[in-house]
């Protein structure tokens, strides 16, 4: 058998409540030995509009964070949510929505 530690969900730090970027920073708890993240970003209504890989992770003082620079958002005005869940030989659970509204 192969043993494994249960991974915990990150918990989204922001984007929350009102943002006027079009393409925002994603910031998430770290997860300790996590070799990558998914974030997923959803319209309020559930409509998918993104799933992000991470995996060149940028970490410090406990938070990570991604910013699309490559492929920008260009998140259009409305109501948004997003999750992540991280990666260490295996993808543990996404962890729960936060939600934020471009204007």
């Amino acid at each position: 058998p192969k043993s494994f530690k249960k991974l915990a969900p990150p918990t989204p730090v922001s984007p929350v409540n009102t943002i006027t970027a079009a393409n925002p920073k994603f910031t998430w708890k770290q997860i300790p030995g996590a070799t990558e993240y998914t974030i997923e970003l959803r319209k309020s209504t559930g409509v998918l509009v993104k799933t992000m890989k991470v995996t060149k992770i940028n970490c410090g003082a406990g938070n990570c964070w991604y910013y699309s620079s490559n492929i920008p958002l260009n998140l259009a005005a409305g109501s948004y949510k997003w999750r992540v869940k991280a990666f260490n030989g295996y993808y543990g659970p996404y962890g729960l929505y936060k939600a934020f509204t471009k204007k």
